[in-house]
């Protein structure tokens, strides 16, 4: 993020069902996991949700700021993220475990 409070690592799904094995031979091979500046893990997309190369590419991620709460970013079917009202106070993280 702008502010290095937080940083999203893309990762490639290991091959670990049937599902996976059909997504990543289609070529949705990604997933996002977000962490704060500490490298706590903070959020991850669905376990269901495969990225394309093209979808990591192209995209722009949006982090909690000032003005919001939400981390999002461009999935190949729309936006995928999550909203830390909850989470977030005064954009301190208080850890969600």
């Amino acid at each position: 993020s702008e502010d290095g409070e937080y940083y999203a690592n893309i990762y490639k799904h290991l091959p670990t069902s049937p599902i996976s094995i059909v997504e990543i031979l289609g070529g949705n091979k990604y997933f996002v996991v977000l962490y704060n500046k500490k490298g706590e893990e903070l959020w991850r997309c669905s376990y269901f949700e495969y990225l394309s190369k093209e979808a990591i590419l192209y995209q722009e991620i949006f982090f909690p700021n000032k003005t919001g709460n939400d981390f999002l970013f461009f999935t190949d079917h729309g936006l995928e993220g999550h909203d830390f009202s909850t989470t977030i106070r005064n954009h301190k993280v208080v850890s969600i475990k």
